[in-house]
Order: C-alpha cells, then sequence, then structure tokens
C-alpha cells in the first residue's frame, strides 16, 4: 500500500515537455479516473476562440455549467453535455457507465450536487498539467464557482469578449461520448517598446542638423503695384519707424515661430531670439527715395 502511494504522488514521465493537447488529453482522463473512478479515453481535443453569443448558441440547452472564478470574479465556465452529465451520475450511484445514451432531460440540483466533485477535479488537474504550457496563462488561477442556469443565460453572467474555448470529446463507453466544455478569456500579451537609445540619439542628431527655412521679418509696408513695376537698381525704401525689438521670424506659410531683435555679432548683422509678446507688427505708409550715387 505504501508503494502504490509513492507511486501516486510521483511526477509521471509523460508530463514532461506536455503538449497542450497532450496536457489537456490527461487532465481530463486522470479528473474521471481521481474523482469518481469512471474510466474514460479522451477521444477527440478542439481549441477555438469564440465570443460569448457564439458559445450560447453552440451549447445545448441541457448542458449543465459552472462558474469558473478568478480572484474571485467570474471569469468563464466549465460545461459538461447531457451525456457526460448523466455518465458521472451513473458512475457515482450504481458504480459504473451505463452502455446507452441517456434521455434528454432538464439539469438539476442534484446533478449539480453529483458533478461538483468531478468539475472541480477538473480544474485541478488542468492547473497542474497544464503548466508549463502554452494554456498556463489561459488555466493560472481557475476555480470552481456555482451553478449557471443555463446557455441563454450566458451573455448576461460575462462579458462580451473573446474566449479561449476547449471542447473535450470522451469516449466513456463503447458507442458512447460525452463533451466537456471550457471556456476562458484569451490571454492577455503585454506588448512592452523596447527604445533603443543609441537609435534615438541618432534620429536627433540628424533632425537637429536638418536645414530649416526661417525668414527674419524686419517689417511689413504697402506698395502700389504701379510702383512697383517703375522700381529699378538704386532705389530705395525706408523702413522709417520699424523697430529693432520687432523682428518676427516666420517658417513655411508665414506662421511665426519665434521673436528676436536686430543686432551685431563679430561685426555682422545678427538676430538675438526673445520670448513671444502680442506686439504687432503694422503696415507702414509707402515712401520712395533714390539712392544717391557718389
Amino acid at each position: 500500500m505504501i508503494k502504490q502511494m509513492l507511486r501516486d504522488k510521483a511526477e509521471p514521465p509523460d508530463r514532461v515537455y506536455l503538449t497542450p493537447v497532450r496536457a489537456l488529453r490527461l487532465a481530463a482522463e486522470r479528473a474521471a479516473e481521481r474523482s469518481i473512478g469512471m474510466s474514460a479515453v479522451v477521444a477527440d481535443v478542439e481549441q477555438t476562440a469564440m465570443t460569448i453569443d457564439q458559445l450560447a448558441g453552440a451549447l445545448a440547452d441541457d448542458t449543465l455549467l459552472v462558474q469558473c472564478v478568478r480572484g474571485g470574479e467570474a471569469v468563464g465556465f466549465v460545461g459538461l453535455d447531457l451525456q457526460m452529465r448523466a455518465a458521472v451520475v451513473e458512475t457515482r450511484t450504481s458504480g459504473q457507465v451505463m452502455p446507452k445514451d441517456a434521455p434528454s432531460r432538464e439539469v438539476t440540483r442534484a446533478d449539480h450536487a453529483l458533478n461538483a466533485v468531478f468539475v472541480q477535479q477538473l480544474l485541478t488537474e488542468l492547473l497542474e498539467y497544464c503548466e508549463g504550457t502554452e494554456l498556463a496563462d489561459w488555466i493560472i488561477g481557475a476555480a470552481t464557482g456555482r451553478p449557471l442556469a443555463s446557455p441563454r443565460t450566458l451573455a448576461m453572467e460575462f462579458d462580451d469578449i473573446r474566449y479561449s474555448v476547449v471542447r473535450l470529446t470522451l469516449s466513456l463507453v463503447a458507442g458512447r461520448d460525452g463533451i466537456i466544455w471550457v471556456a476562458l478569456p484569451e490571454p492577455q500579451v503585454a506588448v512592452v517598446a523596447e527604445v533603443n537609445s543609441d537609435w534615438q540619439e541618432m534620429l536627433e542628431a540628424q533632425v537637429m542638423a536638418s536645414a530649416a527655412s526661417i525668414n527674419v521679418v524686419l517689417s511689413r509696408i504697402s506698395v502700389p503695384i504701379t510702383q512697383i513695376a517703375r522700381l529699378s537698381v538704386g532705389d530705395v525704401l525706408p523702413l522709417s519707424g520699424a523697430g529693432v525689438e520687432a523682428v518676427s521670424l516666420e517658417g513655411p506659410g508665414g506662421r511665426q515661430v519665434g521673436q528676436a531683435r536686430l543686432g551685431q555679432l563679430a561685426g555682422q548683422r545678427a538676430i538675438r531670439l526673445e520670448a513671444i509678446t502680442q506686439r504687432e507688427m503694422t503696415e507702414m505708409p509707402y515712401t520712395q527715395q533714390r539712392l544717391q550715387q557718389p
């Protein structure tokens, strides 16, 4: 007996490098065996993504449903179809699964009570066998909650999001299959944006080295087109009244990008940037004079 107990506690060799499908098969078969002593073989495993409305439409009305909770919040469910829940009841009451399909009937409180131990064991086995597989984040922290009335109430019980759904078909006896549904939210993948500091510095250097066209505006005047047509080399348009503190810096489209003062540096004309104020450049009256040639 002691040797048998040690074997039961030892980690089976087939848990090493389990694929998700293999983990699901083992979890369902061991849950049936360890909870109620029922021998069943998983004949098929399906994994898909569905909305809660699609799930409600896919489940038969006589499916037994139990909440899956995580952190005290209902996040999904386990479902047993008519034949699966009936097989659990038969095993617990008579010790074996009947060879004929169970007749259709509504889910009762007795069904929930008799199937509770199996559903709980199923989640326990899923947590253990799926650890280390791609399903670990999907099943982690899941526990059984309260019974659910029917598939028609699913839309009122759960959020309208995408669920990762596992559908297990179990061969109970020759010619009789049962189906288990496990629906939990798709794991959220955290996307971390990694910023390459070298690349960022290179981009900044390239941008700062780019040429920018900025116009220095000293004043604005209005000149009749007839006078413009008569302008010739040597004519002077005086900017009388233009203040050296009212220099405007404009980018493409005439948009003001800064303000400056007119001055000189190292013997050359220069401008000194200043904070933008509300001063406005006004148009000056037109005057013209002839540049006197020496």
